[in-house]
């Protein structure tokens, strides 16, 4: 008897154990639940950075630039220049006539109404001659010579035969004197000298003042003949 009691208690117990974990049948029906896992994946975020700045920008240098005046009845001064590569040549009509800057290669041809200009940058060494058209004949000619020692000849030819100093006075129509590390003394225009005034026009001698900065160019050999005069500015 006592055998059979507890064989009916493990028969129940095993019963149980044996009902779904997740269904419960007690007293007033039976309710099945499901428990299922939920997985969240939350959607990838990417971060691009903003950038607050532009990119730099780089500038070119900018190259250097010789001028060469056009002159009625004078020409083309100064005739010839030596520029190093890269070296941009502007050509200006300081004259009331039209005047071309004409290659004679071919490879340009400008034509200048008074107060125009025309510029031409010369990468390639070499030496490239020009005329103008009108007055050829008169010898308005010029030449621009390309070297890599180019730029290093101008600058030693200009230091060799120019000085600065200050007006003192002019001495009739073709002389003046200036003084030069407190001595003064003479010089005289020569025939086909330039004076220029600080703001880039042609000047006579009467529109010098006295104490005015001015650099003189003298002729070659000649340190007493000028070809060139320019009015500076005052020094800071």
């Amino acid at each position: 008897m006592r055998r059979c009691v507890l064989l009916a208690l493990l028969a129940a117990g095993l019963g149980v154990l044996a009902a779904p974990r997740d269904a419960r049948a007690w007293g007033y029906g039976c309710y099945r639940v499901a428990y299922h896992p939920a997985y969240y994946y939350p959607p990838p975020v990417y971060y691009m950075p903003a950038y607050s700045c532009a990119p730099p920008v780089y500038a070119r240098a900018a190259r250097p630039v010789v001028e060469v005046g056009a002159y009625d009845g004078r020409g083309f001064e100064p005739k010839t220049i030596n520029i190093a590569p890269g070296t941009t040549v502007r050509w200006t009509n300081h004259g009331k006539e039209r005047h071309t800057v004409t290659s004679r290669d071919g490879k340009f041809d400008a034509d200048l109404a008074p107060g125009a200009t025309f510029t031409a940058t010369f990468m390639r060494a070499g030496t490239y001659r020009y005329y103008c058209k009108p007055h050829e004949k008169m010898g308005m000619v010029g030449e621009v010579v390309v070297g890599a020692n180019g730029a290093a000849a101008v600058a030693s030819g200009a230091s060799k035969n120019a000085h600065e100093g200050t007006f003192v006075r002019a001495e009739g129509e073709t002389g003046f004197v200036m003084a030069d590390n407190g001595k003064e003394h003479s010089h005289t225009l020569a025939a086909d000298a330039r004076l220029v005034g600080a703001d880039g026009k042609e000047w006579t001698l009467g529109d010098f003042t006295r104490g005015q900065r001015i650099r003189v160019t003298t002729k070659e050999g000649d340190m007493k003949t000028a070809t060139k005069v320019e009015a500076l500015p005052p020094k800071k």
